[in-house]
């Protein structure tokens, strides 16, 4: 009976998962501008295609569609659509996959950070939506969506791009270690966009393939599995694009 009941224990312990899996989880982050000229069935159908290999999806160019209203229960939604249609504060959101928290209410409510108001630039407001997410195995993150300024609003120390790239920096500041920003940088990403990486010094890191205007900057000490990659069409001129996170329960 001792035999079989180690042999039994044995048996338990050889089917469990190492403590390393158990502690770490892996999450796929995925950035996408929608371009707020197309329709909602379409940002949708191609929503369904590239949010195949998502856990998280950030979105740029929103403003004139309501992800509330588009996406089944699958998802939760973090889009601040109070201002209605086409506000600028609708433009960038932050979507979860629902079956990598515990509950809904693992996924704060959206927050909006004044990223720039533009000025003379003859473009709406940018705000940065950004959300606490607790996952499964108890590590937070706090993933944003930021839109940058497109060429003719980045010149000039004073300039909306460089505004933006302050505010973001701030926010790294706020939530040092936690945060991951994904968008449209209307920059290469690899070139690190007017110093962001190196004014945090070095806390977040820029990742894109190369010469791509669209991806990520993420904690230096989080660790990423392989490479950024592209994982399907999101609208004229940007590809939906992939980092896959491993975040610890302890982070």
């Amino acid at each position: 009976m001792l035999v079989a009941g180690a042999a039994a224990a044995g048996a338990v312990a050889a089917s469990a998962p190492a403590a390393s899996a158990v502690d770490t989880q892996r999450v796929r982050v995925v950035t996408a501008n929608v371009n707020f000229a197309l329709d909602g069935a379409t940002v949708r159908q191609r929503f369904e295609n590239y949010s195949q290999r998502a856990d998280i999806v950030l979105v740029q160019e929103a403003k004139n569609v309501n992800f509330h209203t588009l996406l089944g229960d699958r998802w939760i939604v973090r889009q601040d659509v109070s201002d209605g249609r086409g506000s600028a504060k609708a433009g960038s959101a932050v979507i979860v996959r629902r079956s990598i928290v515990p509950s809904r209410s693992a996924v704060g409510p959206v927050q909006l950070r004044l990223g720039t108001t533009a000025g003379d630039c003859r473009t709406q407001a940018r705000y940065i939506a950004h959300v606490t997410v607790r996952l499964n195995n108890g590590g937070v993150i706090r993933p944003a969506s930021a839109h940058l300024p497109p060429g003719s609003c980045q010149t000039g120390g004073g300039s909306a791009y460089d505004e933006m790239i302050t505010s973001l920096k701030n926010m790294s500041d706020l939530y040092p270690g936690r945060l991951v920003i994904g968008g449209d940088w209307n920059k290469v990403v690899r070139s690190d966009p007017n110093d962001l990486s190196r004014r945090t010094g070095g806390r977040i890191v820029p990742r894109a393939l190369p010469e791509d205007i669209d991806g990520f900057y993420k904690p230096a000490r989080l660790a990423q599995d392989g490479s950024v990659r592209e994982v399907g069409f999101a609208s004229k001129g940007h590809d939906a694009v992939q980092m896959v996170l491993l975040v610890p329960s302890t982070y």
